[in-house]
C-alpha cells in the first residue's frame, strides 16, 4: 500500500466513521462517554427559555443514581431552550470533554468540542458543522499536534506530526494491503520527512 492510500484511509475513518474515529484516532474513555443517552436524560427535564444548567450524576453503567452514587458527572448548560453545551467530568471531578450542541434534544453538534486529560492537557479537538465532524486535531501530552485532517470540498487534507513538531507519515512494512479490523493488519510505522533523503538513496540502492 502506497504513502498516499494509507493516508486517505485513516483521514477517510476519520472523518466518515466517527465512530472508528473515537475508538481508534482520539484518545476516547468509552467508560466516561453516554453515546445517545442524551435524549434520555433529557425528556424529564421542563422545557426552559432562559440560560440554565442542568447536572445528573451516572454510575458506571451509565445509570441516573444520587450524587453519593456517582461514578461520573454530566451537566448541561443551556443558552436557550434549543442550543446547549454538554460537559462530561472524570470521576475526579476533572473537566474530560465539552460539546457544543445547536440542538441538544436532537444530539446534533455544532462547533468545537474539546478532549482534556485528567491532568489539564488538552488532548483533542473536534469541529462539528451540522453534525459533520470536518476537522479532527489531535495532540502529544507535551501539548504539539499529533495528526489534523481536515474535510476540504475537493477532498480531505492529512498531516501527521513527531511530538517535536516535525512533519512526517506512516507507512506499512511491506506492501501487503490490509484492511481496519483484521486481526493479522500490520502496525504502519512512522516516517519523518529528514528521513526521506536517507529512505531514497536506500531503495536507489537495492534497484541495482
Amino acid at each position: 500500500m502506497t504513502k498516499t492510500c494509507l493516508l486517505l484511509i485513516i483521514g477517510l475513518l476519520a472523518v466518515l466513521w466517527p465512530e472508528y474515529a473515537a475508538g481508534q484516532v482520539l484518545p476516547v474513555n468509552p467508560a466516561l462517554e453516554i453515546g445517545g443517552m442524551l435524549p434520555f436524560l433529557l425528556k424529564k427535564e421542563p422545557a426552559e427559555s432562559a440560560p440554565h444548567k442542568l447536572v445528573f450524576y451516572l454510575n458506571e453503567g451509565g445509570t441516573p443514581v444520587a450524587e453519593g452514587q456517582a461514578f461520573r458527572r454530566v451537566e448541561v448548560s443551556y443558552r436557550d431552550s434549543v442550543v446547549g453545551v454538554v460537559r462530561l467530568y472524570y470521576p475526579s471531578g476533572k473537566l474530560y470533554k465539552s460539546t457544543p450542541y445547536a440542538n441538544l434534544a436532537n444530539e446534533i453538534k455544532h462547533g468545537v468540542e474539546t478532549m482534556w486529560s485528567e491532568k489539564g492537557q488538552l488532548m483533542a479537538r473536534t469541529e462539528f458543522f451540522a453534525n459533520l465532524a470536518v476537522a479532527i486535531t489531535s495532540y502529544y501530552p507535551n501539548g504539539k499536534v499529533q495528526s489534523h485532517v481536515q474535510k476540504l470540498p475537493d477532498g480531505l487534507k492529512t498531516e501527521f506530526f513527531d511530538s517535536l513538531g516535525r512533519r512526517g507519515h506512516y507507512e506499512l512494512p511491506s506492501q501487503q494491503a490490509w484492511l481496519p479490523g483484521q486481526s493479522d493488519r500490520q502496525v504502519p510505522q512512522w516516517v519523518g520527512e529528514e528521513d526521506e533523503p536517507v529512505r531514497r538513496k536506500e531503495k536507489q540502492k537495492n534497484k541495482l
